[in-house]
Formats: C-alpha cells, sequence, structure tokens
C-alpha cells in the first residue's frame, strides 16, 4: 500500500533499463498467515558504455526480503 504521493517521470528522463532479465521464475507458496514468493531471475549486464558502471536497483514495497544469492552464493546484507 502507497503511503506517498506518486511521483510522474517524465519522457524526457527516460534511460534505458541497463540489464536484461533473461528468465524470470515464479514459486508461490500460500499459507493460512502468509504467502510466501520466491523469485528467480537470470539477469545480464548489458555491453552498453553506460550500463556498465549502473547499479543493478530492485525496488519493492511492504516486502520482508529474506534472502538475496549471486550464482548460488548467499549474499551478507552489507553485499546490497
Amino acid at each position: 500500500m502507497r503511503t506517498q504521493n506518486s511521483i510522474a517521470i517524465n519522457l524526457a528522463d527516460y534511460q534505458p533499463f541497463p540489464f536484461s532479465i533473461t528468465h524470470t521464475s515464479l514459486a508461490v507458496a500460500l499459507h493460512p498467515d502468509e504467502t510466501i514468493v520466491t523469485a528467480r531471475l537470470l539477469i545480464t549486464r548489458k555491453a552498453t558504455h553506460e550500463a556498465v558502471s549502473a547499479p543493478l536497483f530492485l525496488n519493492g514495497e511492504a516486502l520482508k526480503l529474506l534472502e538475496v544469492s549471486i550464482d548460488s552464493r548467499v549474499l551478507a546484507p552489507s553485499e546490497y
């Protein structure tokens, strides 16, 4: 649920996404008190000059992050 007003994004502010998401897999486990969604994304950085230094930013609202891993290695919170 949003608690802030929406921010307008102008076409002039648009920048191409510096990554490609080539595969997405979602697993949803429904329980009486919670829902657990496991998302696996295959993300690759584009080869353009602008994409080389661009950070990967994933935005979510009202989510509880359980784990982040890259190439099957679980990252510590200080790594993301």
